[in-house]
């Protein structure tokens, strides 16, 4: 990991290193020694780790959903994500899931429902025809060793296609 300079002026500030040259481990980043002013090192992301923070969108559209139809599929997002915001072109729940399989016991479960046990449930989201857009806060997690979200779009609209577009940061590639 790559260091840089900056000044501190609040009390409290961890510090790294007094060596700017020196690269650290995750672990020595944490409980170094404090200063209430001065210089101060912190870690910088790596080209790949900035890579990894831009924001990119991915686009699901259903085939054509009667009002209450769901379909299942998979999104390319990444290995590791952060979901930032939604909109779909009709009204719709949309739930993203860790594996097929986790996708597939959940089917059943009813709008406002908790999930039980290993549910693997990331994102359940349901937009509606005066709200077919929002900014997911908080932010979900989520993760896939493919990369592939197992997804499930149930169209609460009327009859159609649903277009779902996430716009979302990769956390691990």
């Amino acid at each position: 990991m790559a260091l840089i300079d900056i000044d501190v002026y609040h009390e409290h500030q961890t510090v790294i290193d007094d060596d700017p040259s020196k690269d650290v481990s995750a672990d020595e980043w944490n409980h170094k020694h404090t200063v209430s002013e001065g210089s101060i090192t912190l870690p910088m992301l790596s080209a790949a780790a900035q890579a990894g923070a831009v924001r990119t969108t991915a686009v699901y559209t259903t085939g054509t959903l009667a009002t209450s139809a769901s379909e299942t599929g998979y999104l390319f997002l990444a290995k590791g994500y952060r979901l930032l915001h939604i909109q779909t072109s009709r009204a719709a729940r949309v739930r993203i899931y860790v594996t097929p399989e986790q996708r597939t016991a959940d089917a059943t479960r009813s709008w406002g429902a908790l999930p039980v046990g290993n549910h693997g449930l990331v994102l359940d989201f349901a937009t509606t025809a005066s709200m077919l857009t929002a900014d997911i806060c908080p932010i979900a997690h989520g993760y896939c060793e493919s990369g592939n979200a197992s997804i499930a779009i149930t169209n609460t609209g009327t009859s159609g296609t649903v277009q779902l577009t996430l716009t979302y940061a990769p956390t691990e590639v």
